[in-house]
This record gives structure tokens, sequence and C-alpha cells, in this order.
């Protein structure tokens, strides 16, 4: 368990979406943690093709989780999602019909080829941000299955405010969570153009997919992983 978990009221940098569905703190805060969330991510919202017949929905983000109802998706329509937390969020919201990966796109397309859950008859929509990953919708019709995209939001930069630079430098915040890879590219490539180290920052991520991507692409190491049951492990 990170020495961090041990000293309460300690700040923790959320680089998040600030979208109304991702509002998870992820226990932090019950933990002794003060939650700061500066909206480096903004989401922009994109207009929405509405669908003609029954589709089976895909969605990685949280960001995309708006279109649902703007779509007139029922109640009882088969929703696929990345992880634990937004499949949560849509039973919350009345859905009922959810299945749900490991946290991450690549865990859900290998659950879905890997059970047999659709069918190469099914009409499949992937509702996602512009940058994304892994394109689901591309990866399955490459497999033979009607499949297609809406790209129905894009997240904006936002550039960190000096004093959030001046408390990163100083170390008066040493725990980031990083929730997304393009949230991993955002706020890297921000700190590199400000001139902040953080080798000696715990970054706090929710899959073991992100925490390779910081490893591999900029040679992060103190990495702890969010478990579904909102535990912590150290990489």
């Amino acid at each position: 368990m990170p020495k961090s978990f041990k000293n309460p009221k300690k700040p923790i940098l959320f680089v998040k979406s600030n979208s109304k569905y991702s509002s998870n703190n992820y226990n932090f805060e019950e933990r002794g943690y003060q939650i700061i969330n500066p909206n480096i991510l903004e989401v922009e919202t994109l207009p929405i093709k509405q669908i003609q017949g029954n589709f089976i929905i895909i969605i990685t983000s949280m960001n995309a989780i708006f279109a649902l109802e703007k779509l007139n998706i029922l109640k009882d329509n088969l929703i696929f999602t990345a992880g634990n937390v937004s499949a949560n969020i849509l039973k919350n919201l009345g859905y009922n019909n959810i299945i749900f990966g490991k946290n991450s796109a690549k865990s859900l397309l290998q659950k879905i080829i890997e059970e047999n859950l659709i069918t190469k008859k099914d009409n499949i929509l992937y509702l996602s941000g512009k940058n994304i990953t892994i394109n689901i919708a591309q990866k399955l019709q490459q497999l033979g299955y009607k499949a297609q995209q809406q790209i129905i939001y894009k997240i904006n930069a936002q550039e960190l405010s000096n004093d959030l630079i001046l408390d990163l430098k100083n170390n008066d915040i040493n725990d980031i969570a990083l929730f997304s890879k393009n949230g991993v590219d955002i706020f890297c490539n921000l700190c590199h153009k400000n001139n902040i180290n953080l080798s000696n920052k715990n970054i706090f991520v929710i899959s073991d997919n992100i925490a390779n991507y910081c490893k591999d692409n900029f040679a992060l190491t103190n990495i702890n992983i969010i478990k579904e049951s909102y535990t912590i492990s150290q990489l």
C-alpha cells in the first residue's frame, strides 16, 4: 500500500473530464484525501446523428453516457461498457442490460469476441470521443460484424494554472490520478511543457493497460492501480 494512504488529507490531483457522469471519487475522499480537479480535460459535445432501427451500444468512456438519452436508447437495450464504474452509473440511470470489461476498451473488445456476445447479424453502434485508443467499431468490421462509430464528443486540453504548476513543482501535490490514455498524454505533455518533474510522483490509474502506457511512453514508475473493488495495489 502506498505510503500516501497513511497520511490523511493529502491532496490528490484528479486528471479527468468535467462530465457530470465522471464524479466518482474512487474512494479517495473516504481514505482521507483532498481531491483537486482543475478540469484540465474539458468535454465538448458534438452533434449527434439520430439512428434508425435497433442497435447494440458500445461505450468506453463515461463522457459518452449523455448520448443514450439523446438517441432514445431503451432501458433494456444491450449496452457494453469498459468497466464496472460506468456500468453502475448506467444502472442508476435505469439501464438494465449491461455487460462490462475490465476498465479498458481492449479488455471489453476481447470479452465481446471471445465470449461470442454479439452476432454478425446485429447492428452495433460505438459511441466514442474523437481521440480513442482502440476503434472498436473498426476492429469489429474487420472481423465481419456490422459495426459503426459515431464520434459524439472531444476533449479540449486546458492549460495548467500557475498555482497548480507551483504546487507540483514544490511537491505540495505528489499524488496524481489518471483515468485514460488520452488524459495521460495531455497531462504529461503539459507537465513537460512547464518543466514539471513527475518521476517522484505517486501515479494512480484504473487499469493495467494505462499503467503500462505510463511506463512505456513517459517512463513513470511509481504507479498504483485502482482495482475494481476500490483497493489499491502498487505496480
